[in-house]
């Protein structure tokens, strides 16, 4: 098998070494260095342009085989990965409860073929769990990047064989995957982020580089490149704070890691200054082991997160640093040189292969068990509270002992989960007064409404988003709504804190006032039901009690409710002083003290995720908000009867 050097690049190094910490200390201290994501950017251009750079010299040679090509990314990148996977296993094996060692197990299996990124793709949505508790996570990246090299030695060698037209070939490519990056940033932010159709445009902007270095060399010269190099150090260093304030990333934002990281690479170390500086050889240091520091240090920070929650101390969160740095160390001179130094050994990557595909097969048998193996973290002696949580026992309720709506074609048009009915009733066929209407924060209401007021048929419609004649999910249910003479109350609660944040707040008022001079002209009475709290953590570490963690948590200061519920209360406010006929009702005393706000009720969980209520929760906050709707004489006792559950 053939063997290829390129000279050794210092500057390269250093530029690793300004990634690896940047995606570090972010991961670390986000608020220290909002932007230093944009390192990952930054690794995607010089994987493209070192990569390249070989494979141009090899095709020039005419050297170039796949078979050498993937033995070399096989002894690159598989010691330090094949590492860090097992230790992730072993420590979720102690760690982890049933639930989240069966979802590390997803990801272990997906991660030894590279295919995280579609994994993680589809796992993001309204019931994902916080991207802090999954210790494989970071691998996405490595996934877009290994796909890229599936096509690319092939594509590259094809592009030679166009000549001239091959460079301009590969600028269209270029900048088609960054059209589409453009086109879809603003439309879905979960595609553009892990989607290798919008990322190949970084790793192909270093193959660019690559394939007209020498065409850059020869018409720049010294002080253009002592130049370029400043350029790219000022955006890559603005880009750590500024980036960090960017929405709809990457989008037109990733530009600015990608030209900082292409301009610093084409100054080729002419900023000599630099190497002067008593910070040039530990960033040389860092860059050298930035590969096995990127694959340590997300987990080792993942668990640290699972074990001690989000109010966990700077000191904890350093020794999680210094770890990630010392056993990065260890693996890039104990692990690493076995097998990629010297002559490209077939026995070890056999070895290699067999071990990746061990561990393909152990996260298959992980996730086929569900995670349960008779393990300590789920032993009953470790269960602290009682109660449900997770998705399935909540639907299983619903689908029990409650009905389809009878309106059919508000049921064809209601599904916006598959496999799961959004629209419900609590009695089959019967007229209905009481409607539930929103999103699934709504829809957490039903069964508590249901069972506190047995002589009403309650019925919930809910889509994604806002209830608004503005939104498109919703078109069907307000049309229902104009012909039907049910419905005198509506009761609208939605996500309001989400909405509010990830929309224009001033657009989204404007969109509900509309909605609610509707529903009031229509001659209903509406009820608007402020939210509970969005926690940063799940209900499963309310529940259990893990080994090695002093606490449980199921808690949180009211100061984080207050700043949550200052997103969208006073708009709320605001819409219910301006519609006569609409009520504003406050559910925040239900689930919370004048100091804390609690997954608990009476030692019971009741929360089914970070902000969805099961069945026990359902009933608490339904029974807070009837009593009020009975205190602020929206409703009397005459004309609805009401059932207390305790």
């Amino acid at each position: 098998m053939s063997q290829t050097a390129i000279t050794y690049r210092p500057d390269i190094d250093w530029l690793r070494g300004f990634a690896v910490l940047s995606v570090l200390f972010f991961h670390a201290f986000p608020a220290w260095i909002p932007g230093g994501y944009s390192g990952v950017d930054v690794f995607f251009v010089i994987s493209g342009f070192l990569i390249s750079t070989i494979i141009k010299q090899e095709v020039e040679e005419n050297n170039f085989t796949l078979r050498s090509f993937y033995a070399r990314r096989i002894r690159r990148i598989f010691p330090a990965l094949i590492l860090v996977m097992a230790a992730t296993l072993g420590a979720g094996w102690l760690l982890l409860l049933d639930d989240e060692y069966k979802k590390l197990g997803n990801h272990a299996m997906r991660a030894s073929v590279f295919l995280s990124n579609f994994t993680l793709w589809k796992e993001a949505g309204y019931f994902d769990e916080a991207s802090e508790l999954k210790p494989l996570l970071h691998l996405w990246s490595l996934a877009i990047e290994e796909q890229f090299y599936i096509i690319w030695p092939l594509m590259m060698n094809g592009l030679f064989k166009l000549g001239a037209k091959g460079g301009v070939t590969l600028g269209l490519l270029t900048l088609a995957s960054f059209g589409w990056n453009l086109y879809i940033s603003p439309i879905d932010s979960t595609h553009v982020y892990y989607s290798p159709l919008t990322r190949f445009w970084e790793l192909m902007a270093g193959a660019f580089l690559a394939w007209h270095w020498a065409w850059i060399q020869s018409r720049i010269n010294a002080t253009t490149q002592e130049w370029l190099g400043l350029c790219g150090l000022l955006i890559l260093f603005t880009g750590l704070w500024f980036l960090g304030h960017a929405s709809g990333f990457p989008g037109a934002w990733a530009l600015a890691p990608v030209l900082g990281a292409m301009a610093l690479i084409a100054s080729a170390g002419q900023l000599k200054w630099i190497g002067t500086l008593p910070a040039f050889r530990l960033f040389l240091w860092f860059g050298a082991i930035s590969y096995p520091l990127y694959l340590w240090h997300w987990p080792i920070l993942s668990f640290i997160r699972i074990l001690e929650g989000t109010d966990h101390s700077i000191s904890i969160r350093l020794s999680g640093v210094v770890a990630s740095i010392l056993l990065a160390a260890f693996t890039a001179r104990w692990i690493e040189p076995y097998f990629r130094h010297g002559p490209i050994n077939s026995r070890k990557i056999i070895l290699l292969t067999f071990l990746m595909t061990l561990l393909l097969f152990s996260g298959y048998l992980i996730n086929k068990r569900d995670g349960n193996f008779d393990r300590l973290p789920q032993k009953p002696h470790l269960i602290l509270h009682q109660g449900s949580v997770g998705q399935s026992g909540f639907f299983a309720e619903i689908r029990a002992h409650y009905h389809e709506c009878s309106n059919q074609r508000i049921r064809n048009d209601s599904g916006y989960f598959e496999g799961m009915s959004r629209c419900y009733e609590s009695k089959s066929g019967q007229p209905s007064r009481i409607l539930l209407l929103g999103d699934s924060h709504a829809e957490h209401l039903f069964p508590g409404f249901a069972k506190l007021l047995p002589d009403e048929n309650i019925s919930f419609y809910g889509k994604l988003g806002l209830p608004t004649l503005s939104n498109p999910n919703y078109k069907i249910v307000f049309e229902e709504l104009k012909k039907s003479n049910q419905f005198e109350q509506i009761i609208i609660s939605s996500h309001w804190h989400a909405e509010f944040n990830r929309k224009n707040p001033e657009i989204v008022k404007e969109n509900l006032s509309g909605t609610l001079d509707f529903l009031l002209s229509e001659g209903k009475k509406i009820i608007i039901l402020d939210d509970v709290h969005d926690f940063e953590f799940g209900p499963t570490e309310c529940k259990y009690q893990r080994p090695l963690s002093s606490k449980s948590r199921c808690d949180v200061a009211i100061s984080k409710y207050r700043e949550q519920r200052s997103k969208y209360m006073h708009h709320l406010q605001s819409l219910a002083s301006e519609h006569h006929g609409l009520s504003l009702v406050s559910v925040a005393d239900a689930l919370c003290s004048q100091t804390r706000c609690s997954m608990l009720h009476a030692d019971t969980i009741a929360y089914r995720d970070i902000h969805h209520l099961n069945e026990t929760g359902s009933l608490v906050v339904a029974n807070h908000a009837i009593k009020q709707f009975f205190e602020n004489r929206i409703w009397t006792r005459s004309e609805v009867r009401y059932e207390p559950p305790y």
